[in-house]
């Protein structure tokens, strides 16, 4: 469906604009070529499943269009993953290629020694490395392999078929009223599933066109660094009708004005973690028209979303058609639709049902309220899923560090409450800084309290120091993110 219409477009509307940056732009008709004139050279080579590894550009929808219409699963790497996160994601999917746009990127530490092609990629120069991995064997159908942004150490693959994509893209364009005069702006790594989806499938499914700026014009500094004024005026010079954003990042992007109707935004999702509903009232105050919506990689990103004309703030949404939820006693949301294939080097999901990990319930109008998650897993404003054990370990690690506890849900970095037989503050900063090192930034700990030990459980020693700990997070800045 998503490369006939693109054969489709590049027929009947050739000159439409279809994809862009600051530097070039290509119509439907020059994006369809590009993608036509990358696969022979591909199938010299037998590329049988490919990794991706850039930052977001023309070349990079290029790239996921050629590997979609060649039937070759693509694994999209996020550049905020650590160099353990992408060896492992690597080795355990098995690419036989990586492809990415980084001329000094780091590949003697995974065990890459030969550079097999530097491309032209949408005007845009690529590097392509051949991989020794062994293969794994796939799920049938896998179509694109999404990493998580790693509840643990070591992120999961989920396996997806382009039939459960291209179901969601239909049903999720049809709910937005996404339609051929919409720019939109993606502003989330398009390795990010929710923004490979939602922000470029959606939009050139129904004839409409897609900025792919780098993240760094956008004002990303890091994954959870935002220079919200440069974010501001990114929406404004592509004159975007539709972006997709996270708590934090809409939260700053309040901060520097009380009124946004210069901008031609019409439809501004929020997703990823905890909205708060004060939030998207102020947002809605300052017409930003913002909308929550609820999402699983495991169902191909988007589960239910708020619109213009069905929308409960609260709520999460009413769930795409092609959803079906039911709850356990307990009040875990179970999916009994549209499942994935199932996680990489696991057993296939059971095509009956599937536990999310959330808890929520419908309301008397069928809207979704997400209340909370079953497992001990806190979702940063940033959208990254964390598991604090996994940090805590890291931690522990450390010498001068006996116990530590990790916290930062819906919060735009993590802190900590530590035990140590030291009362040396520089001295465990020092220790602290060394585990961050080894962690990717939204897993690094920023501020962190020194106490006696105490209970060994968490909710209790959270009640316990929450006034302090919620005392970190106001004393900061707001460009401390």
């Amino acid at each position: 469906m998503l490369i006939s219409k693109l054969k489709h477009y590049s027929q009947t509307k050739g000159d439409r604009i279809a994809i862009k940056n600051a530097e070039i732009s290509f119509t439907y008709a020059e994006l369809y070529e590009e993608i036509q004139t990358l696969i022979p050279q591909w199938q010299a080579l037998d590329i049988q499943t490919l990794a991706l590894l850039a930052d977001n550009s023309p070349a990079w929808a290029v790239v996921d269009f050629a590997a979609t219409q060649q039937h070759c699963p693509i694994i999209p790497l996020p550049l905020f993953f650590s160099q353990e996160q992408i060896q492992h994601s690597l080795r355990q999917s098995g690419a036989n290629y990586l492809l990415t746009d980084h001329a000094l990127f780091d590949t003697k530490s995974l065990g890459i020694d030969q550079l097999k092609s530097t491309y032209v990629i949408a005007q845009q120069t690529c590097y392509l490395y051949r991989l020794n991995y062994p293969k794994p064997s796939l799920f049938p159908k896998t179509s694109k392999i999404t990493y998580t942004s790693g509840s643990t150490g070591q992120p999961k693959g989920v396996c997806l078929s382009l039939e459960q994509i291209e179901t969601v893209v239909a049903n999720l364009a049809e709910r937005v009223g996404a339609n051929s005069d919409d720019t939109h702006l993606a502003t989330l790594p398009l390795a990010t599933l929710l923004e490979n989806i939602a922000g470029l499938y959606v939009p050139l499914l129904v004839g409409g066109s897609c900025c792919l700026p780098s993240l760094s014009e956008l004002g990303f500094r890091q994954s959870n660094q935002l220079e919200p004024k440069l974010f501001y005026q990114a929406i404004r010079h592509y004159q975007a009708t539709s972006l997709i954003t996270t708590p934090e990042i809409l939260k700053q992007l309040l901060t520097i004005r009380d009124d946004f109707s210069d901008l031609a935004l019409r439809f501004v999702a929020v997703g990823g973690a905890v909205v708060s509903p004060l939030l998207l009232k102020q947002a809605q105050d300052k017409n930003l028209p913002a909308y929550q919506g609820y999402g699983l990689s495991e169902l191909a990103s988007v589960v239910a979303v708020n619109t213009l004309n069905e929308n409960k703030i609260g709520s999460v949404g009413r769930p795409l058609p092609h959803i079906k939820l039911r709850f356990t006693d307990a009040n875990e949301i179970i999916i009994q639709s549209q499942l994935f294939l199932g996680y990489l080097g696991q057993t296939a999901t059971d095509t009956n049902s599937w536990h999310s990990g959330d808890l929520g319930y419908f309301d008397e109008e069928g809207y979704l309220f997400v209340t909370g998650r079953k497992r001990n897993v806190f979702i940063s404003s940033y959208g990254r899923n964390i598991s604090p054990e996994w940090i805590e370990q890291s931690l522990c690690s450390q010498t001068l560090i006996l116990q530590a506890y990790v916290f930062g849900e819906a919060q735009p970095y993590n802190v900590a409450v530590i035990t140590s037989p030291t009362s040396d503050k520089q001295q465990l900063q020092t220790s602290i800084d060394q585990v961050n090192q080894t962690l990717p930034d939204y897993a690094q700990v920023k501020h962190w309290l020194l106490k006696p030990p105490s209970t060994e459980n968490r909710q209790e020693i959270w009640q316990h120091y929450q006034p302090e700990i919620e005392n970190l997070y106001s004393q900061s800045t707001t460009d401390e993110v």
